[in-house]
């Protein structure tokens, strides 16, 4: 075998490991990308407070186990529609899509009305204590509204 020969066939060897380690260290990458991911989406879920997250759209893509018990709605019959159209009573107490959810602003309900319309017999679903929710939309750096980049 000539040099040269040996050569190229080292070169191979070389690549060919350069790839296997690269192939082992993209799925170890996405192992602990998607462990991560489950660890946070556990954190929400688990979490004590409501915790929700919506759309450009303004339609829920995010709606933790306290939600659920706070408004006898279930994640699966919320995630993937419009706020309003799932408390429409809402509007009554100014909220609507032109401002204050998803601004920035400041929600703040009044009074007594509950979140969990027509259950009067239960707690509020809102708490009428001194809690605020300050919304705004997801936004990159340059403050340009949309979804974190794909990894």
């Amino acid at each position: 075998m000539a040099s040269y020969e040996v050569f190229a066939f080292a070169a191979l060897l070389v690549v060919a490991l350069y790839i296997v380690v690269r192939l082992i260290l993209t799925e170890r990458a996405a192992t602990a990308f998607k462990e991560s991911n489950r660890f946070a989406a556990e954190i929400v879920q688990n979490a004590g407070e409501g915790i929700i997250v919506y759309d450009r759209e303004l339609r829920f893509v995010v709606w933790n186990r306290f939600m659920e018990d706070m408004t006898g709605l279930k994640a699966e019959d919320v995630v993937g529609r419009k706020g309003l159209d799932i408390f429409p009573h809402l509007r009554e107490q100014g909220v609507d899509a032109g401002g204050g959810l998803g601004h920035g602003a400041p929600f703040r309900p009044h009074g007594s009305s509950p979140l969990r319309r027509g259950h009067r017999s239960r707690a509020p679903a809102w708490p009428t204590s001194s809690r605020s929710v300050a919304s705004a939309p997801l936004s990159s750096e340059s403050r340009q509204v949309g979804h974190p980049p794909a990894p």
